[in-house]
């Protein structure tokens, strides 16, 4: 089929750019015949290496071209068909109107031959109308489930002692699906372990890594205590740390 235009890729500038101006001109020209008449191209000079080529690609265009026209025009004779389906099934439209002095008029045609319309205004006017409206009244927002986690993130955020990475603390306490006492406890239990004591606080993790590697289930290490000799009693100190760390690790294995 004759086509009124030539698919001409910008890919054949560099592919044929051995070829001079005159030759790739020449075969730019045949292919143009080709599109438009159908007859195949014939060269003697160097182009005739990539008449075939070019051949090929404007065939596989044209018939993509077709193609995509075909369902195109498929298509909006199935629109058409559908529109006017509806418009078949539609119920006729009101012919009631209102006119500018507020009086109920209907349109009716004059005669059945010209076309032209009359108005008949009613002289009778309602003089009050009913107006039923729907409203449904706004319901206050709820807490809920969300507003809950967001109270308890703010009591999260207290208790930490490092406060960096607000927002993104924020989105990992919103993923961790882990009782806010249980986090609570956990802080407190860390606080006083030697990592988080060690150069003020210099290696307490961000909240959000603490939140998103699961560090509330950290073992504690009890703090190291004066080397007691052999057969001796730890002092009351030390023995009370090592009782509280003991305490603390239960109420965080109950959860």
């Amino acid at each position: 089929m004759a086509q009124s235009f030539t698919a001409i890729p910008a890919e054949y500038l560099e592919e044929m750019e051995e070829l001079t101006d005159e030759e790739y001109g020449r075969l730019i020209r045949a292919l143009q015949r080709y599109s438009m008449t159908g007859e195949a191209i014939t060269a003697e000079g160097n182009e005739r290496f990539y008449a075939k080529r070019v051949m090929a690609q404007e065939d596989r265009y044209q018939a993509n071209y077709y193609e995509a026209a075909q369902k195109r025009a498929n298509a909006g004779k199935k629109g058409a068909a559908s529109r006017w389906k509806a418009e078949e099934n539609s119920p006729a439209e009101d012919s009631t109107a209102i006119s500018a002095n507020g009086k109920n008029s209907t349109a009716i045609s004059a005669n059945g031959k010209n076309g032209n319309i009359e108005t008949e205004t009613e002289t009778e006017i309602e003089t009050e109308t009913e107006t039923e409206t729907d409203i449904t009244p706004l319901k206050p927002p709820k807490g809920g489930k969300r507003g809950e986690r967001d109270a308890d993130f703010d009591r999260f955020w207290a208790a930490y002692p490092r406060k960096v990475g607000k927002e993104a603390a924020r989105k990992a306490f919103a993923k961790a699906d882990v009782p806010i006492d249980t986090l609570l406890t956990a802080i407190a239990a860390q606080r006083a372990s030697p990592q988080w004591r060690r150069d003020d606080g210099q290696y307490i993790p961000q909240p959000a890594t603490w939140l998103n590697q699961g560090r509330w289930e950290d073992e504690i290490t009890a703090p190291s205590t004066p080397i007691q000799s052999a057969g001796q009693p730890p002092t009351t100190s030390a023995r009370a740390e090592l009782e509280r760390m003991q305490k603390l690790r239960e109420q965080i294995r109950r959860g």
